[in-house]
């Protein structure tokens, strides 16, 4: 499956993925550099199935509201 941040080429330019974390149904968790700072960075898989994306989205949604220093 291709990664949806294949489709964001600005956002893929910021983020240096290392190896492999841990992969689910939905997506994948690279080890990762930002900068000089060493990070997770979560993929999600492109799907054209509606479920899938809508648990996607609410997946986000819940990320965007965590306010940690450690999360980006």
């Amino acid at each position: 499956m291709e990664s949806v941040l294949a489709k964001f080429p600005l956002v893929q330019s910021l983020f240096v993925l290392g190896k492999s974390l841990g992969c689910g149904a939905f997506g994948t968790v690279y080890e990762a550099r930002w900068g000089n700072q060493p990070c997770a960075a979560k993929t999600f898989f492109l799907s054209q199935s509606d479920f899938h994306q809508h648990a996607i989205q609410k997946e986000v949604s819940v990320l965007q509201t965590l306010r940690n220093r450690h999360i980006i």
